[in-house]
């Protein structure tokens, strides 16, 4: 078990915002005190795992640990751009011992949250922080759509979030997978294949429906559209951020939730 700092123990925490798309130095650096303490102390064992996670080829005119290699694995922890160090992370348990793994993962999780880095290990890949509320949603949707019907629906939710974890974020391409789950949602309950979500709203939703309801479906889709780099986008579109993705795919949970609930026939 890792032994936790005092300000853990004490429940002191740092309201500072977590730090999103950079890799800062301490992450560098903290990622050789993470081997050293797995048993990787020599810079000669450091250099194998992360010329290994970076597909670099180790110097081998540096044979001397002390200052030839230990400079040499200084200078990898400095590779550029922030997120091929984050793929390099993801690669390392492919060089550590199979009783390290477990370990590496623990660690580097409480080395990201001190440091305040806004992202985790889950499940052997590196994905972005977000709101409780965030996560949530994203659980409902996979819950909502776990039926086989939905298959297509779901691949492209699961894309949404994809795309919002990838290195760098795809945020066009987030909101645009998310717009499209909640598309196919409606194709697949009023039997429309191909037919676009404002056709189907207008067309096939219950006249009863509130207005405001509908709204918010057309809403979602032109968010998709006025996006830069979305399948409609219109010249001048708006850039995309990333909370308005997180918005976008937090709106389609509870779209595609409503409509599974409220408007399946």
């Amino acid at each position: 078990m890792i032994n936790q700092p005092f300000s853990k123990r004490e429940g002191l925490q740092d309201s500072t915002p977590l730090v999103y798309d950079d890799a800062p130095d301490s992450l560098r650096f903290g990622i050789r005190e993470i081997l050293m303490v797995l048993g990787y102390q020599e810079p000669s064992e450091q250099r194998r795992v992360l010329c290994g996670a970076l597909r670099i080829p180790p110097d081998r005119s540096n044979w001397s640990e002390f200052p030839n290699v230990d400079e040499e694995v200084a200078g990898l922890t400095t590779v550029e751009p922030w997120y091929r160090f984050f793929d390099a992370l993801e690669r390392i348990p492919m060089f550590l011992a199979g009783k390290d793994v477990e370990a590496y993962y623990q660690r580097m999780n409480s080395l990201l949250s001190d440091e305040g880095v806004g992202y985790r290990f889950e499940a052997g890949a590196i994905v972005r922080l977000g709101t409780d509320e965030f996560h949530e949603s994203v659980a409902i949707a996979r819950t909502t759509l776990h039926y086989e019907k939905f298959v297509e629906p779901l691949r492209q939710f699961e894309r949404a979030y994809e795309f919002r974890n990838s290195f760098p974020p795809d945020w066009p391409n987030a909101i645009k997978e998310a717009v499209n789950s909640v598309e196919a949602v409606l194709q697949v309950i009023y039997c429309r294949p191909g037919v676009a979500l404002p056709t189907i709203v207008s067309q096939n939703f219950p006249e009863e429906l509130p207005g405001g309801i509908k709204r918010l479906f057309h809403s979602l889709y032109s968010q998709g559209s006025g996006t830069v780099g979305a399948r409609h986008a219109a010249i001048g579109g708006i850039e995309p951020t990333g909370p308005r993705a997180e918005l976008a795919i937090h709106i389609a949970s509870a779209l595609n939730a409503f409509a599974v609930a409220e408007l399946e026939i």
